[in-house]
């Protein structure tokens, strides 16, 4: 009896044992399933793919962009100043992309990893990450401590611009003149390549030629430009001027040394000798190489007037005095009355020689004439009409006129029309103008 009352409370004590141990080892297990489970969760929550995944997926544009925009200022030349906006020049490379993580695992440690932060197809830069929040059991929360951004990236996005043009046109390049410090070796005769480099955003390029006119390009890709290439011309020129006009060409005198030919009027020949005619008319040869544009040609006279030239049947320019109408005014009745007097004297045989020298061959050849012809019958001239023009100064002792005249002729057996047209030279002799010479022209 004893015994059995042993032996059950041997089984009793045994079971609570048991019991007791089981509790005890659930308990270690609870607690050690709680440990576990926080470390665990300190551990996920530190492992920085996490961080990763998250700006991954949830960082947008905005971000990177402000991100990149602060830390990368594009070095730009005086063709951009102020007119690159960096929003605008990295939003090809950073918008619509695919942002992913690269450990560089020459750079990185435990204590301090390094990622490369790559954009689509770009590694646009890095960043270093650091430990902040402690999660318990050495575990840290990572977060991104700096982001550097390679320098190579904003190169990607700068280019060079050549500009070919005519060696004397004038470029632009965004509204900014390109000068002759950027001017490199041309592939073409008569042209000029510029080579301007650090260009991120659109090239505007405006060409104007030696003439004022704007050029289209050829061909043009964003970063070449090829313009029409202006070929140069050689222009010759024959001009006679007179000796009291001064030629220029492109406001520079032509030079003694192009003078080819020496001349004084016809209408002088045989009154004076040539050093000593007061005027005298010079031609010049002037060959012009290598133009962009036609010459201006122009003629000043002594009172500072702008000459306009004749063109003569063989291309010759003429610069002339111009006619004067104070001759014209004082001498004008004068010549009407020579004119009438010599009409009568050589078609009617009536009156004398008004204003006609005595001592000139002029005159004696008049009365020659007359007086051998015997043959000439009475008549009636009538002079329908006259016109007085064209009055030009030879120095101060000489001027000429024009005198040309429509008449009926009368005589004994026909009536004849006639039209006539004289040029007269008139001489100062003492105090009186007079006639000694006249030619029909």
């Amino acid at each position: 009896m004893k015994e059995a009352k042993k032996t059950k409370r041997f089984e009793m004590t045994f079971f609570r044992k048991i019991l007791l141990s089981l509790i005890i080892l659930l308990i270690f297990v609870c607690i050690g399933t709680f440990v576990l489970y926080n470390f665990l969760d300190a551990y996920e929550e530190s492992r920085i793919e996490h961080v990763l995944h998250y700006m991954e997926k949830n960082v947008d544009y905005d971000f990177w962009m402000d991100q990149v925009a602060s830390a990368l200022l594009p070095r730009t030349t005086k063709f951009e100043s102020g007119g690159i906006v960096p929003q605008e020049l990295y939003a090809s490379s950073i918008k619509d992309v695919t942002y992913n993580f690269r450990l560089k695992t020459d750079e990185a440690t435990d204590e301090a990893p390094v990622y490369l932060i790559r954009a689509g197809s770009k590694d646009i830069g890095l960043a270093r990450f650091v430990p902040t929040i402690n999660t318990g059991f050495g575990f840290y929360v990572w977060e991104a401590d700096s982001k550097d951004f390679f320098e190579s990236f904003i190169e990607d996005l700068c280019r060079s611009i050549t500009i070919t043009a005519s060696v004397n046109a004038y470029v632009e390049l965004n509204g900014i003149p390109v000068t002759e410090e950027y001017r490199i070796d041309c592939d073409y005769e008569y042209g000029a390549t510029y080579l301007i480099e650090s260009i991120y955003g659109e090239a505007f390029v405006n060409v104007v030629e030696y003439n004022g006119e704007f050029t289209e390009p050829l061909f043009s890709d964003g970063s070449e430009f090829l313009f029409p290439i202006t070929r140069p011309f050689d222009r010759e020129y024959t001009i006679t001027a007179e000796n009291s006009i001064v030629v220029y060409i492109n406001d520079l005198p032509i030079l003694s040394q192009n003078i080819v030919d020496t001349q004084m009027p016809s209408i002088l020949e045989g009154f004076v000798e040539l050093d000593e005619s007061p005027v005298l008319f010079h031609t010049y040869n002037v060959k012009l190489e290598e133009l962009y544009l036609e010459p201006v040609i122009k003629a000043v006279n002594s009172q500072g007037l702008i000459k306009t030239p004749q063109i003569a049947e063989d291309g010759t320019m003429l610069f002339v005095e111009p006619f004067c109408d104070d001759l014209k005014i004082q001498h004008q009745a004068d010549a009407e009355r020579f004119i009438r007097s010599f009409i009568s004297y050589t078609a009617l045989g009536e009156g004398g020689l008004f204003g006609m020298s005595r001592s000139s061959d002029l005159y004696r050849r008049t009365v020659f004439a007359r007086s051998s012809d015997r043959s000439w019958q009475p008549t009636s001239f009538s002079i329908k009409e006259m016109e007085i023009t064209n009055f030009k100064a030879y120095g101060e002792d000489f001027f000429s006129c024009e005198i040309s005249y429509e008449a009926t002729n009368r005589t004994l057996y026909e009536v004849r029309e006639v039209k006539i047209k004289y040029e007269v030279l008139y001489k100062l002799t003492g105090t009186n103008w007079q006639v000694i010479s006249m030619k029909i022209i």
